[in-house]
């Protein structure tokens, strides 16, 4: 009985964060929709759809769809919304439009910075002083010290692939987008040798040789 509730609550929680990606999806179609149809002058919608893909980027990847638990180790729940997202946005990047594929690089680009960010540990707002000195109480689990990998290197690598063509766009607004997109994928601190940002990396250098 217990494992037969220990599957329904597992099969609820899947479907719950599916849902919520494609809810999150639906917004940044709606958001890319006012690009595509939109013939005025740039600043007219770009702080609406910025924000709204500011948003998604912010609630699907810097902490996951949810709690990661025992049944979950590869990240498959926690990090499902993160890859529609990511996957929506690679699948913009290559629009006919080059304002959709500017938008989906800075997306890409979002979504890194809160993968890095997300893995960081919490730093409290509380203060204490020792010796007439204030100072930030740093918080967090071992694991959020960790180099990143599971479903957050996954994710890096996924932005990494999608932000690599768009490099060298042929048109300089496209290529701007990407290459300040880029600048979220390389770690700070104790991430910086994580396998997933090492490889994403890689593809750069790839550049080069091709």
């Amino acid at each position: 009985r217990r494992d037969l509730l220990s599957a329904e609550e597992s099969s609820s929680s899947s479907a719950a964060h599916e849902a919520t990606a494609r809810a999150i999806v639906r917004c940044i179609d709606s958001a890319m929709a006012i690009v595509a149809a939109s013939s005025s002058s740039r600043k007219d919608w770009n702080e609406s759809v910025a924000s709204t893909l500011e948003l998604a980027a912010a609630f699907a990847c810097h902490h996951g769809s949810g709690r990661k638990k025992e049944d979950d180790r590869d990240g498959t729940v926690v990090g499902y919304a993160a890859r529609a997202v990511i996957q929506r946005a690679a699948e913009y990047g290559v629009a006919e439009k080059d304002a959709i594929r500017a938008e989906a690089c800075g997306l890409l680009g979002s979504c890194a910075r809160h993968l890095m960010e997300g893995n960081r540990p919490a730093a409290s707002i509380l203060k204490k002083k020792k010796k007439g000195v204030a100072t930030t109480t740093t918080t967090g689990t071992g694991a959020a010290r960790e180099v990143i990998s599971g479903w957050r290197a996954e994710c890096l690598l996924s932005v990494a692939t999608a932000l690599l063509p768009r490099i060298t766009d042929k048109i300089a607004r496209v290529r701007n987008a990407a290459v300040s997109a880029c600048a979220h994928l390389f770690a700070h601190g104790d991430a910086a040798n994580a396998s997933g940002v090492m490889r994403a990396s890689d593809e750069f250098a790839m550049v080069d040789a091709s």
